[in-house]
């Protein structure tokens, strides 16, 4: 491949995939983060697989907005809103949230609306 090709491969990537720390998980922890969100807007979806086996279930979630804000909602398998609120300018969310092991995938969308500052998300399973 020529040099710009690599580099034009390379840009694309960057733009598709978004900077932060992703590790999707299945039964056991599974962290999302991002440390530095500026001025961006979008959906973010990530999903959690839980197995038929797990006998707890739950999340963490610690959203600071500085500018913009972040809308989360939290879907069960059977696609139930089960989890839902926004974090605008000035304000921060930190809290865990126990739920129901529904075995299956599990949606957390998180909207950024030209949100700056920043946000970590654990799952956590047993």
């Amino acid at each position: 491949m020529k040099p710009v090709r690599i580099t034009l491969l390379v840009l694309i990537a960057s733009l598709l995939f978004p900077a932060g720390c992703v590790s999707t998980g299945h039964h056991g922890q599974s962290t999302t983060s991002s440390r530095s969100v500026r001025n961006e807007a979008g959906i973010r979806r990530l999903p959690y697989e839980l197995p038929k086996s797990a006998a707890h279930l739950s999340l963490s979630l610690t959203l600071r907005a500085s500018e913009g804000s972040f809308v989360y909602t939290l879907v069960d398998p059977h696609g139930t809103v089960v989890w839902q609120g926004r974090v605008s300018a000035g304000q921060s969310c930190n809290e865990t949230r126990p739920f129901t092991p529904v075995p299956g995938k599990w949606l957390l969308t998180l909207e950024m609306e030209n949100a700056t500052g920043s946000y970590d998300i654990a799952w956590k399973s047993e």
